[in-house]
């Protein structure tokens, strides 16, 4: 079982040539030390949202996770995921980190504890007030709950919430606004992250689309539907706005940027405007 020495100021370690290194330190976390819940992963995924509180690199995530001892040993998932309006993203390979790890390297629940995964070969830069998931799934689909996410619901962490889906089948769902797993993140705030000036998740060097609205669900281009199918072209006729829209709305459902009820609730709303007409 892996434990962390847990730093909760900043610390500045000397090495022999006087080089300065600064030590991750705490951000985020929920203790769920008196436990009154679990969520199971392998026939369901899950998701725990966390609000980014100091602006640096993402370094690592603690879970209290265990393993049952029974059934298939699949591999478990960790991946760190981008949110849409505070939902983590559907799409399994749109992610900031993904790490493998072993079924034989996960703690068995004699020994309940955080278990740490290390992210600091993924170089996530973070922003305070981004909104992240941390998102818990198996290597392969199984009907069997192969691993638990402990936590507890009636909690005080205010900066997200647990979700769960069944793969390949559901969307996320959540479990309540009062539930959480439990977890811990690391940040280096000597790190400082590029600009981001419309903070739409994408860095400005990468980012086609300038000054996103603020909470429009954007592609890994920075680029939203009303900026991708802007009303105020010049259309032929609405019906050829209406085209062009469900092709973008289409590629956004594809990528797990939004739900195909979205769609529907969308073209509801733009058919009343006076797109193209």
């Amino acid at each position: 079982m892996k434990k962390l020495f847990v730093v909760l100021t900043t610390v500045t370690i000397f090495g022999f040539y006087g080089m300065a290194f600064a030590v991750p330190i705490v951000d985020q976390e929920f203790d769920p030390t008196n436990t009154n819940s679990m969520s199971f992963i392998g026939g369901a995924d899950n998701a725990q949202v966390f609000t980014v509180g100091i602006t640096g690199q993402l370094t690592g995530v603690d879970l209290w996770i265990n393993k049952s001892s029974r059934g298939d040993q699949i591999d478990l998932i960790v991946d760190i995921r981008t949110t849409t309006r505070g939902i983590p993203i559907e799409d399994d390979f749109n992610t900031l980190a993904h790490v493998e790890i072993m079924y034989s390297d996960i703690p068995i629940p004699i020994f309940n504890d955080f278990y740490h995964v290390d992210l600091s070969d993924f170089n996530i830069q973070v922003l305070e007030g981004e909104s992240l998931a941390i998102v818990l799934r198996t290597s392969q689909i199984t009907n069997q709950a192969i691993y638990s996410w402990e936590g507890s619901y009636n909690n005080l962490y205010l900066g997200g919430r647990l979700y769960f889906r069944i793969p390949s089948i559901d969307t996320w769902t959540s479990l309540g606004a009062d539930s959480d797993a439990g977890f811990r993140t690391y940040v280096d705030p000597d790190v400082t992250p590029e600009p981001d000036l419309d903070n739409d998740g994408i860095l400005d060097e990468d980012d086609e689309c300038e000054d996103t609205p603020v909470d429009e669900i954007v592609n890994s281009y920075g680029c939203s539907i009303e900026q991708l199918v802007p009303c105020d072209e010049e259309w032929r006729n609405h019906g050829k706005y209406e085209v062009a829209l469900t092709k973008v709305l289409k590629r956004f459902v594809s990528q797990g940027l939004i739900t195909k009820k979205e769609i529907r609730a969308f073209m509801k709303e733009k058919a009343s405007f006076d797109c193209g007409k």
